[in-house]
């Protein structure tokens, strides 16, 4: 109760969510009104102890401020990478070798990301302008294997495929 009278006391809530909040059958371009990961959200089927993903639970945790709050910013941005960037989303591929870059195979899969300052500059320009909704922040995809050919050709390194989705086969 603490925690819910505290939340209902502020004058604006922002929520940094993520793009895994859509169905992966989403047609591209779609905007933040795009088919989500659940089509009928049910709050008394989740729980702590729920199967639920990543993305089922960002969702669930966005429609329940939406209706607790009316003052909320909702971020969905897409993986953020930048300096200080300790969930080793990028650095677990490049730091078992100097000279390779270890990828599993996972042809044309889709890759979107953005800058953790970019995030950070929306942040504050959405707080000047007192802005609330949800807001994508995601840009084209490309593939997983463009982005690290073109990492790769800027370090001086190659990439090496395998059929092994665990990088410790490397």
């Amino acid at each position: 109760d603490l925690i819910y009278s505290k939340l209902l006391q502020c004058d604006q809530y922002i929520y940094i969510s993520s793009v895994s909040v859509y169905s992966p059958k989403v047609p591209k371009n779609s905007g933040e009104g795009g088919l989500k990961i659940i089509s009928n959200p049910n709050f008394s089927s989740y729980g702590i102890e729920s199967d639920y993903n990543y993305g089922e639970l960002k969702y669930l945790t966005e429609l329940n401020l939406l209706q607790l709050l009316q003052r909320t910013l909702i971020i969905r941005p897409a993986i953020m990478l930048g300096k200080f960037d300790y969930t080793n989303r990028l650095s677990r591929y490049l730091s078992n070798s100097p000279i390779n870059i270890p990828l599993p195979r996972l042809p044309d899969m889709p890759f979107q990301y953005i800058d953790a300052l970019d995030v950070a500059n929306f942040i504050v320009g959405a707080i000047k302008q007192d802005l609330s909704g949800v807001f994508n922040l995601a840009g084209d995809s490309i593939s997983r294997d463009e982005f690290f050919s073109i990492f790769a050709k800027v370090q001086g390194r190659k990439i090496i495929e395998s059929d092994s989705k665990n990088l410790s086969d490397f």
